[in-house]
C-alpha cells in the first residue's frame, strides 16, 4: 500500500517530518517499509499548446513545432510520433532542468533552432509512458507552471498493512490513524454533486440473486461523458502510487479507491443488452474474458455481475472486456458494491488474479459507507468529462448491516495493560479512531463498532487499539512471576538439540525452510510420493507439505552455488508429511533430519591439495554419529535391491544404516536427473535420518572405562576373497566370535592386480589385541589368530595372501 505525504496532509494536518510520520505509523502497527522522494524543481516547465507542425527540412523523423504558452510562441524541434497541432502539452523552456538531470538549452538540431522541449510523462517522472509526448486535456489552461499542478515536493510511503486492517488500505483510513496519533482533525472533501432531472431508477434496475456473496450493490448512471486523458494532477498522483493512467473515468475510480479504500467499477452502459444489473453466482464451467484479455473458467459460485443476459464483470476481482470504458463510451454505469470476503478470496485464488480490488474486498470493505465513495467518484467524473449524473442511487441492500457494540471497563483495560488510564482518556482514544462511545455512572464503556472496522469483535480487540494509540513505549514494564517457573524439556527436544550440536561441530550449518513446497519439483522427479496438498495455497509453488527434506536443501544448495559459494555443508531438522488413505484422519507427520554436502571435504593448504566430498566422508560422518549416540546394534548395508533402492540417489553410491533390521538412515550421491531439476551441475551428497524412530528408541547408555595401562599388539592379515564380499560382513563375523583380547579391526588396504585371480580381491586387515592386566605374549595372540583364520576359511572358503 502506497500513500502520498501531501495527499495525507490535505486530509489531516500535521507538521511532522516524513521520517517522524513513518516512525509514528510504524509504531502504531502500520509498518512503513520505504520512503520515495519525488521532490523536483520544475522551474521553466509549463503548459502550452502546439499551434503548428511542419516537417523538418533535413530529417524524416523530426518535426518543427510552433508552441504557444499563452504569452509567447517558441520554435521547438520534436521527434515524438504523436505530436499534432491543437494539442495541449508540457513545454520545458530554455533554462529548465528535467528530473533526470538534463538541462534544456537553445540548440540547433539538423540546422533548425530549437527553443525548448516538448516533454513526455516519463521525462518529467510524471508517468511511465515514454512512447510520445504527454497530451493534456483540451481544457488545460495555458502557461500554468507544472509545479502548481503537481507540486515541487512529495514523498511516497510504502506500508505493509496487516490483513486484519482493511480500513488502512486508503488515504482516509491512514489519516484516521494520524488523527488518533495526535495529528489534526480529519476533514472530508466537498462533494459538489449536481444531478439531472432523469431518475437513475428509470435508467437501470438492480437485483441480487446471491445476497450471501453480494450483500449490497449500488449504482449511478452518468450520461454524455467525454472520455479522454486525465488531467496532469490525477495521472501524476496515480503514477506515484504505482497505478497506470488509463483515461479520465477509470483513473477517477482508482483515485477514489486510494482515497476511501472502496473499489469502484465503471461500465460502458451502452454495451449492456438490458438496462439492468443482476448479481448472481457463476454456474459450473462458465467462462469469462476479463479486462486483461484473458478468457478464464470461473469457479462455480463466484460472483458474476450481469446485464440480465451475459456477465459483464467478475464481482470484486475484475471487469469484463465486453463492457470496458473506451474513447467511444458515452454513457456509464458506476458500480459501488460490497462482496463477501471469503467468496472473493476463493475466486481470486482460483483464477490466479490478484487485483487492487480483490485485495480490499477479501479483507473486508466498508458495507455502510460505499455510497460516499460512489458520490465522490460521480462528482469528479462529471467535472472531468462533462457528464450528466442521473438523479439518485439505485441501491439494493436486502440484509442491512447490524450495529455491533462492545463493552469494556477502565479497570479491565488497566489490569491487562498495566496502565492507569482514566475512563475519559480511554474514551478520547476510541473517539479519535471514529469509534463512538457512551457510558453511565460506572467505569463501563460501550463502544459502537463502525462498519469499516470488521476486525473489532471482542473487548480484547478494543484494548489492543487503546494500547497501540496510547503507545507501547508509554507502558511501563514490570516483573511479575505467576505459577511455576520450572520447565521440563521433552526428551525429543533434548535429543534434537544434541544432534544439532553434533552436526554443527562437524562443520555443517543449520537451515530452516518452509514446510510448504513446490509440487512440480517432486512431479519432475518421477518419485512415488503421497503428498499432502493445500486446498487454498498461497501460490503454485507452495501447494503441498513437503514429503521429504532433500528438496528444500537442494534449493539451498542451488541458491548458494549461484552466488559463487562452492563448498556447502548444511542440515535441517524438520517435519515431513504424507497423506493417509482415509480423509477422516490427519496426515502422517514425522520428524526427519537431512544434510546436504557439496564441494570440497578438505580445504587446500600449502601442504595438501583440495579433495572433493565422496562416499567415505559421508560414511565417516555416520560412523562418528554412531559413536556419539552409542548406537551399538547398528550396521551398514548396501541398498541395491529394488525394494530398498531410493531413486533420489545414484544406485552405485548409496548406503544405509540399519538398527534392529530397520533402515533408519540413507546416505549417498544424489542422482543426476534429480540435480537437473534444481539446475545443479556439481555432485551433491545427502543423508536422511528418521529422527521419529530414533527419538522413540532408548539409546544405549554411555559408559566410562579406565584408560589401558598396557600396550597393544597389532597383527596384519591379508585375505583373498570373492570380489562381492564386503569388509563389513567380515568385520561383523569376527566380532561375533567374541574372541579374547581382540580390541579393534581395521581395513587398511584393498588390492586387485596381477597376483590376484580374476573375480578375487585382497583385503588387508589390521587387528589390535590388548590385555587389561598384563602385556600379551606372542603365544596368546597366536592362538586367537589361528581361531580367526580357521573360522574365516570355514565360513568363506578364502585363502591367505602371502
Amino acid at each position: 500500500m502506497k500513500i502520498s505525504r501531501n495527499w495525507l496532509r490535505k486530509i489531516v494536518p500535521f507538521d511532522w517530518t516524513v521520517e517522524e510520520l513513518a516512525e509514528k505509523l510504524t509504531m502504531s502497527g502500520s509498518e512503513v517499509e520505504s520512503i520515495e522522494d519525488f521532490s523536483h524543481n520544475f522551474e521553466n516547465i509549463l503548459t502550452a499548446e502546439v499551434k503548428n507542425v511542419v516537417k523538418h527540412p533535413d530529417a524524416d523523423k523530426l518535426t518543427v513545432c510552433e508552441v504557444y504558452d499563452g504569452s509567447q510562441s517558441y520554435s521547438v524541434v520534436c521527434g515524438a510520433p504523436n505530436v499534432a497541432a491543437g494539442q495541449k502539452v508540457i513545454l520545458a523552456k530554455v533554462g529548465a532542468e528535467l528530473p533526470g538531470g538534463l538541462k534544456i538549452k537553445k540548440a540547433k538540431i539538423r540546422g533548425v533552432e530549437s527553443e525548448g522541449m516538448i516533454c513526455s510523462h516519463k521525462e518529467l517522472d510524471l508517468g511511465e509512458d515514454a512512447s510520445g509526448i504527454a497530451v493534456l486535456p483540451e481544457n488545460t489552461e495555458l502557461g500554468t507552471p507544472i509545479r502548481e499542478i503537481v507540486g515541487e515536493e512529495d514523498y511516497i510511503l510504502e506500508l505493509e498493512i496487516t490483513p486484519n486492517r482493511p480500513d488502512c488500505l486508503s488515504h482516509r483510513g491512514l489519516a484516521r490513524e494520524v488523527q488518533a496519533l495526535e495529528g489534526g482533525r480529519l476533514s472530508s472533501p466537498v462533494i459538489n454533486l449536481t444531478e439531472s432531472d432523469v431518475d437513475a431508477s428509470d435508467e437501470v434496475t438492480v437485483s441480487i440473486d446471491n445476497p450471501g456473496d453480494c450483500p449490497r450493490y449500488a449504482a449511478r448512471v452518468i450520461k454524455n461523458v467525454k472520455i479522454g486523458p486525465s488531467p496532469l494532477w490525477l495521472s501524476t498522483i496515480l503514477h506515484r502510487l504505482g497505478i497506470r493512467s488509463i483515461n479520465n473515468v477509470v483513473d477517477i475510480t482508482n483515485y477514489v479507491m486510494m482515497e476511501y479504500g472502496h473499489p469502484l467499477h465503471a461500465f460502458d452502459f451502452d454495451l449492456f443488452e438490458e438496462n439492468k444489473v443482476v448479481v448472481r453466482g457463476a454456474g459450473k464451467g462458465e467462462k469469462f474474458t476479463t479486462l486483461d484479455e484473458v478468457e478464464r473458467e470461473i469457479p462455480e459460485g463466484s460472483v458474476f455481475i450481469t446485464d440480465g443476459i451475459k456477465p459483464v464483470a467478475l464481482g470484486g476481482v475484475m471487469g469484463g472486456l465486453d463492457s470496458e470504458v473506451t474513447v467511444n463510451t458515452r454513457n456509464i454505469l458506476l458500480e459501488s458494491a460490497y462482496f463477501n470476503p471469503v467468496t472473493i478470496r476463493k475466486t481470486a485464488k482460483a483464477v490466479k488474479l490478484s487485483t487492487e480490488s480483490s485485495q480490499r474486498f477479501e479483507r473486508g470493505a466498508d458495507c455502510e459507507n460505499l455510497n460516499i465513495a460512489l458520490d465522490r467518484a460521480s462528482a469528479l467524473i462529471a467535472e472531468l468529462t462533462g457528464g450528466d449524473i442521473a438523479r439518485g442511487i439505485v441501491d439494493c441492500y436486502p440484509d442491512k448491516h447490524k450495529l455491533v457494540s462492545i463493552q469494556i471497563s477502565a479497570s479491565e483495560v488497566n489490569r491487562l495493560l498495566g496502565t492507569e488510564l482514566s475512563l475519559s482518556k480511554i474514551e478520547s482514544i476510541l473517539r479519535l479512531l471514529d469509534i463512538n462511545t457512551k457510558h453511565g455512572d460506572s467505569d463501563i464503556l460501550t463502544a459502537e463498532i463502525p462498519s469499516f472496522r470488521p476486525d473489532l469483535t471482542r473487548p480484547a480487540d478494543l484494548i489492543e487499539e487503546i494500547a497501540r494509540i496510547y503507545g507501547f513505549g508509554n507502558i511501563n514494564s514490570r516483573e511479575q512471576l505467576a505459577g511455576s517457573t520450572e520447565v521440563t524439556i521433552p526428551e525429543s527436544f533434548r535429543i534434537a538439540d544434541q544432534m544439532r550440536s553434533f552436526f554443527t561441530s562437524a562443520g555443517f550449518d543449520e537451515v530452516v525452510n518452509w514446510v510448504l513446497y513446490d509440487p512440480k519439483k517432486y512431479d519432475k522427479s518421477n518419485l512415488q510420493f503421497n503428498p499432502v496438498t493445500i486446498s487454498n495455497p498461497l501460490s503454485e509453488d507452495t501447494a503441498i507439505l513437503r514429503p521429504r527434506l532433500w528438496g528444500s536443501l537442494l534449493d539451498n544448495i542451488c541458491y548458494n552455488l549461484n552466488r559463487n559459494l562452492e563448498d556447502i555443508a548444511v542440515f535441517e531438522i524438520g517435519h515431513v508429511y504424507s497423506a493417509v488413505e482415509s480423509s477422516d484422519e490427519l496426515p502422517e507427520q514425522r520428524l526427519s533430519l537431512c544434510l546436504a554436502w557439496t564441494g570440497n571435504a578438505r580445504y587446500p593448504g600449502w601442504d595438501v591439495p583440495a579433495r572433493p566430498v565422496d562416499i567415505y566422508d559421508l560414511k565417516g560422518l555416520v560412523e562418528d554419529f554412531i559413536n556419539e549416540f552409542n548406537l551399538r546394534e547398528s550396521e551398514f548395508v548396501e541398498l541395491t535391491d529394488d525394494s530398498q533402492f531410493d531413486p533420489v540417489y545414484d544406485k552405485e553410491m548409496l548406503l544405509g544404516l540399519n538398527i534392529n533390521n530397520r533402515t533408519v538412515c540413507r546416505f549417498g550421491r544424489v542422482a543426476g536427473n534429480i540435480l537437473s531439476i534444481f539446475d545443479i551441475k556439481t555432485p551433491v551428497w545427502i543423508m536422511e535420518l528418521d529422527l521419529e524412530y530414533l527419538q522413540a528408541k532408548t539409546f544405549a547408555q554411555g559408559y566410562y572405562k579406565e584408560p589401558p595401562k598396557f600396550p597393544p599388539s597389532d597383527r596384519d592379515l591379508a585375505l583373498v576373497v570373492d570380489r562381492g564380499l564386503q569388509f563389513g560382513e567380515i568385520y561383523n563375523f569376527i566380532t561375533d566370535l567374541r574372541l579374547p583380547f581382540l580390541e579393534d579391526i581395521r581395513l587398511f588396504d584393498i588390492y586387485t592386480g596381477k597376483q590376484i585371480d580374476p573375480g578375487k580381491k585382497s583385503l588387508a586387515l589390521s587387528l589390535r589385541f590388548r590385555h587389561p592386566e598384563r602385556t600379551l605374549k606372542d603365544k596368546d595372540i597366536d592362538k586367537v589368530m589361528e581361531k580367526i583364520i580357521s573360522e574365516l576359511k570355514s565360513k568363506y572358503k578364502l585363502d591367505l595372501r602371502q
